[in-house]
C-alpha cells in the first residue's frame, strides 16, 4: 500500500483579504504634472498615501501595502501575486482584483502596455501569473516541483472586465 501524501500547507495566516495600492506617475499631459505629483505623496514604508486636495488639507489612507510611482511590474508581482499563485498550485482558489477610476493604471498593472508580451519588464499580473501556474504544472508533473505535490491540475480561469457599468470577458475584444 502506497504512503498517502502528506496534506498541502495552509495558506499563510495573514488576512485573506490584502489590499494594495499601486501609484502610477502622472500621465504627460495637460491635465497632470506637478500639481497631480504633489496632490499625493506614498509612504511605502508604513503603507500609507497622504492625498492633498485642491481645497488644502490633508487626508492619509492607510493599507497593507503600498507601491510607489517607481515600482517595476516585476516588484509589484513577486512581492504580492506570486505567493498568491503558488497557494493556488496547492489547491487553493484565489482572486486578483484591480481597482480604480479610468486611467489610474488597472489595465498596466494587469497585462502591461500594448507589445509588453515582447518585453519581460512591462508583462503585467496576468501574464506572469499564466506563465508561473503553467510553469508550475509542468515541474509538478515531471517531480521537479518542489514542495508541490505530483498531481492532476484542472485550470479555469477568468479574465473581466467592468467598464461603464458593463461586464464584458477581455479574452475577446476589448469591451471599452
Amino acid at each position: 500500500m502506497a504512503a498517502a501524501e502528506p496534506p498541502p500547507p495552509p495558506p499563510p495566516r495573514s488576512a485573506p483579504v490584502r489590499v494594495l495600492v499601486r501609484c502610477r506617475p502622472p500621465l504627460d499631459s495637460p491635465r497632470e504634472g506637478a500639481a497631480a505629483a504633489a496632490a499625493v505623496s506614498v509612504d511605502e514604508a508604513r503603507g500609507e498615501v497622504a492625498v492633498r486636495p485642491g481645497g488644502g488639507g490633508c487626508r492619509a489612507f492607510a493599507f497593507d501595502r503600498v507601491f510607489g510611482e517607481g515600482s517595476t511590474q516585476r516588484q509589484l508581482y513577486e512581492d504580492t501575486v506570486r505567493p498568491t499563485v503558488r497557494q493556488v498550485l496547492r489547491g487553493y482558489n484565489a482572486t486578483v482584483l484591480a481597482y480604480g477610476q479610468t486611467g489610474s493604471g488597472k489595465t498596466f498593472t494587469m497585462t502591461g502596455p500594448p507589445g509588453a508580451a515582447q518585453r519581460e519588464d512591462l508583462r503585467g499580473i496576468v501574464p506572469r501569473a499564466l506563465a508561473d501556474i503553467f510553469d508550475g504544472i509542468a515541474a509538478a508533473g515531471s517531480g521537479r516541483g518542489g514542495d508541490l505535490p505530483r498531481s492532476t491540475f484542472l485550470v479555469r480561469a477568468s479574465y473581466l472586465q467592468i467598464c461603464a457599468r458593463h461586464a464584458c470577458a477581455r479574452v475577446r475584444a476589448p469591451c471599452c
